[in-house]
């Protein structure tokens, strides 16, 4: 009895700047997990907003599920899985669903999708051909109707996913090559397509990058890049 009142009712625990400090340090990524009951000092945000580190509440035992669905050992069934409604998490970092297209998954990419469906939002498989050409048009449709917030292209090659994608109304792509990079990206022109070539990256990489890209945003903070897209977009 005396265990489950300690538990909760954990006693607040102030984490300053200089051992936030620490933390990024070992962690060498963006992402910072804090404990249930721990809590940024004013100084340790400001350093935490300076680094672009995104910090994160981490999930507690008792706030996980008891059982895990059974994951068949191809993409198709971790993008379901990721899809349904019962399994995502109930905060949401972003607006709506992130699209997803994939091109020749490796066991790698299926790792990543069963981790994924605990970290992010929504995704919307949008392997609907054998062609990740016409499945990135599909998505850049919906971007631009409002159905999904953005997109995550996970390629054999991005540079060509790149191109496309920049040839696209609407879509604003960035490569992950680094946490830093894609921070700075969603930042400064409120990126929207996170283009990962999944044969380079390792599964720890793309876990960072795709949990940058999805959490909370505050607006595009380089009004000069917004208005030349806009004015190119029309012309």
């Amino acid at each position: 009895m005396a265990s489950g009142q300690a538990n909760s009712t954990l006693r607040r625990v102030f984490l300053t700047a200089d051992a936030l400090a620490e933390r990024i340090a070992a962690a060498g990524a963006g992402v910072i997990e804090l404990a249930a009951n721990e809590v940024l000092t004013p100084s340790a945000q400001d350093l935490a907003d300076e680094r672009n580190v995104v910090v994160r509440r981490s999930v507690t035992a008792a706030d996980a599920p008891v059982t895990q669905p059974t994951i068949k050992p191809d993409h198709q069934q971790a993008v379901e899985t990721l899809a349904n409604p019962a399994t995502r998490p109930v905060d949401r970092a972003v607006t709506g669903p992130v699209g997803l297209v994939i091109e020749r998954p490796d066991a790698g990419v299926v790792t990543l999708l069963q981790a994924l469906r605990h970290d992010g939002p929504g995704f919307i498989d949008y392997g609907r051909t054998g062609c990740w050409m016409r499945n990135t048009e599909a998505l850049a449709g919906d971007i631009r109707s409002g159905i999904v917030a953005g997109g995550v292209l996970l390629m054999r090659y991005a540079a060509n996913a790149m191109t496309v994608a920049g040839k696209m109304r609407a879509l604003r792509p960035v490569q992950g090559t680094q946490v830093a990079a894609v921070a700075a990206a969603v930042r400064h022109f409120d990126a929207n397509v996170l283009v990962l070539e999944h044969r380079l990256r390792t599964f720890h990489e793309m876990r960072a990058m795709i949990r940058v890209f999805t959490a909370a945003r505050t607006g595009p903070a380089n009004r000069d890049v917004m208005d030349t897209i806009a004015r190119l977009e029309r012309a």
